[in-house]
């Protein structure tokens, strides 16, 4: 589901993305986090947008379990590579291992190629192999905030 479809869940996914990703963004906050997880929910189409996925078992208090989003630019200091971008995949610690992360990284993929995009870019610190065997290819190392981390490409079209 889109950003718009479970605003109600934004406050905790902000948490998670700040906790999982502020070491790579000097001056971010949790409340940065949260204002660009509402501008995504009020662009449902296209880019910039997140995508939810969330334990419906229970529809009247459906748990959010991890989310990943598209973005024109993910780093500052990797501004001089084109996007779209790939980027805060997140899943939930007690859903870890079930193909969730894989599932969201395709839902990403079929909507940026439903709204034109050719490639996506992404970078990680330590996922290298995940997004290897998911078809995405190593461009360079790149430095975000002090850190090395893989710059990674995949063709949609």
């Amino acid at each position: 589901m889109s950003a718009a479809q479970a605003e109600a869940l934004l406050p905790r996914l902000a948490a998670w993305h700040f906790a999982e990703w502020s070491a790579y963004f000097p001056g971010w906050s949790q409340d940065g986090a949260w204002r660009e997880l509402q501008a995504h929910a009020k662009n449902p189409a296209g880019v910039p947008t997140t995508l939810v996925a969330i334990d419906d078992a229970h529809s009247a208090s459906a748990e959010p379990l991890g989310s990943v989003s598209l973005l024109f630019e993910d780093s500052p200091e990797l501004a001089h590579l084109d996007g779209p971008w790939l980027a805060s995949l997140f899943v939930a610690p007690g859903a870890r291992g079930s193909g969730l992360g894989t599932q969201l990284v395709h839902a990403a993929i079929a909507h940026a190629r439903a709204h034109g995009v050719a490639a996506l870019r992404l970078f990680t610190p330590s996922h290298r192999g995940f997004y290897e065997a998911l078809g995405w290819q190593f461009e360079t190392e790149a430095r975000c905030a002090g850190k090395t981390v893989a710059v990674m490409r995949i063709a949609l079209r």
